[in-house]
């Protein structure tokens, strides 16, 4: 039973639930035992707080109101005794007080049984007391309201006041003895807590013991196998099959290893078969271990083609023998051919270089004349585009006249103004007699600047409108220059269109000539490289003979497998040199016509 419940012999998932489930229970064991010293302190610090600083509080409101009953007695025996109204009202109030001694004390006696002995008899003394002065104290009170306020007065204060001070003595040591009591029960409060901490602080300790023992135990149980498993891992990626495969326990990672252990035997097996292979020994016997074993299939595919490959190489070595050297013969006869092909073709070659070279002059003739006559067509086009600008400068010229023009008939009526103006002056300087002695000169200077002003007009517009005639003629000149620009930049635009078709022609014409020279030249190259290379294939092609010799020596190193499609016997295939020596092609003596 223990071997079974060992670390070694649980799965991991067994030891991962294990662990969740120890932490959960220990999780759960502190959060309870913490509840529980909670409630413990907090039932500790309750009990203390209803039954002594409540009692302290209810036995301090009653012996307040006990102080209060005191001084309405006082108040009663010396200021009320005549005065019914207050005398009734202060009974009022001492009866209010009295019920509200007896409500505290009651809710202190319900707390008795929480207290100590010595609490209890304390409590009794003071109750007495308490009792006593309320006797005194009616006492008192129906003495004044008698006819023996006097003696009333003197025993309060020989006998009242020492009864109410014994009273507040016992109450004050029944006060004392509750603080001791407390602070006992405090003590011992903060003590249990002390403990509690202790004990939490040593449980946590043990929960953390045993998560770190068992963390330990459960991460060596998987890293010990993961390593090994790493570590096969990485010679395996190597080619190294020499690996390490024991399991460590009883688990899911030592089922891996077990199976990692049946893989590098399978890599083994396989790389085993792979070397017989490399060592040309195709006869080994492939057995996949199953229909998805990739390399398993494809080392028997590699197996099984390579015997058909083989063998049909075999056979088609003696093939390639008889066949080179047949082209090997058709070569030196397709080589004299070529030859005197060759010289043909040179022969051509040079006449059209000629040809070529002329149409080129030609054609290089033509461009330049091309280039002049676009070159006089731009210079006609550019002087046309300047008359026209001449042309509209002109327009602009005559209009400006017309303009300037106006302006003079405009001055022309402003001197007439003037001089109308000064007339009226003269007229009205001489009905002002020795007064417009100086108006009339100055109306004189204006009549004559009036007429100079008139006559510079009129010989000014006289010499505008010559302009303006000589504007007209330059205008229609200009008009007549630009027309016939026209009509020259309309030729030169034929005879551009004429010389640039001559120029297209002859660029053509030396583009052909130059791709037949070049047809040629490249028919003579591959005539001269026939040649050559019929040549080298002669020699290529008794190469080859020998290679194929040396291909069948090869091919003997090889085990094949006679059972394989293809593969034939060595021995099937004889090699007949007169066979091999056959001419297959032949001319018959005609080569010359080519």
């Amino acid at each position: 039973m223990l071997k079974k419940l060992s670390m070694k012999n649980l799965t991991v998932r067994k030891k991962i639930t294990i662990y969740s489930a120890t932490m959960l229970v220990l999780m759960l064991l502190l959060t309870g035992f913490g509840l529980f010293s909670t409630d413990l302190v907090n039932k500790g610090r309750t009990q203390l707080y209803e039954n002594y600083a409540m009692g302290e509080y209810y036995l301090s409101e009653a012996f307040t109101d006990f102080n209060n009953n005191q001084v309405i007695v006082r108040d009663i025996l010396f200021i009320y005794y005549n005065d019914a109204a207050g005398l009734k009202e202060q009974t009022a109030q001492m009866e209010k007080y009295q019920n509200e001694i007896a409500g505290f004390m009651k809710l202190f006696e319900d707390r008795l049984d929480n207290f100590s002995p010595e609490v209890t008899s304390k409590y009794k003394e003071v109750r007495k007391a308490m009792d006593a002065c309320a006797e005194t104290a009616a006492k008192y009170i129906e003495m004044a309201t008698g006819s023996q306020l006097k003696a009333a007065q003197q025993d309060m204060k020989n006998n009242g006041t020492k009864l109410a001070a014994s009273a507040e003595d016992k109450l004050f040591e029944l006060v004392s003895l509750l603080e001791k009591e407390s602070a006992e029960n405090d003590a011992v409060v903060s003590r249990d807590i002390v403990i509690l901490k202790c004990v939490m602080i040593l449980n946590t300790l043990l929960a953390v013991v045993v998560a770190v023992c068992y963390s330990i135990m459960l991460i060596k149980s998987i890293t010990i196998p993961v390593h090994k498993l790493t570590e096969a891992a990485k010679k395996l990626a190597v080619g190294d099959v020499d690996v390490d495969c024991e399991k460590y326990q009883e688990d899911e990672l030592g089922a891996l290893l077990d199976n990692f252990a049946i893989v590098v035997k399978a890599v083994e097996e396989q790389a085993n078969i792979a070397n017989r292979i490399a060592g040309g020994n195709l006869t080994v016997k492939v057995e996949p271990r199953s229909d998805k074993d990739l390399l398993g299939h494809a080392l028997r595919k590699l197996v099984e083609d390579n015997n058909a490959t083989l063998g049909n190489i075999k056979e088609s070595t003696m093939q390639v023998t008889v066949g080179s050297e047949q082209v090997a013969s058709a070569s030196q006869a397709l080589a004299q051919g070529a030859t005197e092909q060759a010289s043909a073709i040179e022969q051509v070659t040079a006449s059209m270089d000629e040809i070529a070279e002329n149409t080129k002059t030609n054609a290089t003739k033509a461009n330049e004349a091309n280039s002049l006559v676009a070159g006089v067509k731009d210079m006609a086009i550019s002087g046309n585009d300047k008359m026209k600008n001449m042309v509209a400068a002109m327009n602009e010229i005559g209009d400006a006249s017309e303009v300037t023009s106006k302006i003079i008939k405009t001055i022309d009526d402003i001197a007439f103004q003037t001089n109308i103006l000064a007339l009226n002056a003269a007229v009205e300087a001489a009905r002002a007699g020795v007064h417009g002695k100086g108006f009339a000169v100055v109306a004189e200077e204006v009549r004559s600047l009036a007429a100079k002003s008139a006559s510079a007009a009129k010989d000014t517009q006289e010499k505008i409108e010559d302009t303006i005639h000589k504007v007209d003629h330059g205008m229609k000149l200009a008009e007549s220059t630009a027309k016939a620009l026209d009509e020259i930049a309309a030729n030169i635009d034929k005879v551009a269109e004429l010389v640039g078709n001559i120029a297209v022609a002859s660029n053509d014409q030396a583009t052909a000539i130059s791709q037949i020279d070049q047809a040629i030249g490249q028919v003579s190259q591959v005539v001269q490289t026939n040649s050559a290379t019929s040549e080298q294939c002669a020699a290529a092609s008794e190469e080859l003979s020998n290679q194929a010799e040396n291909l069948r020596n090869l091919m003997a190193n090889f085990q094949l497998d006679s059972n394989q499609a293809g593969v034939s016997s060595a021995d099937s295939y004889s090699y007949n040199r007169e066979y091999h020596n056959e001419q297959i092609i032949s001319l018959n003596g005609e080569f010359g016509k080519y």
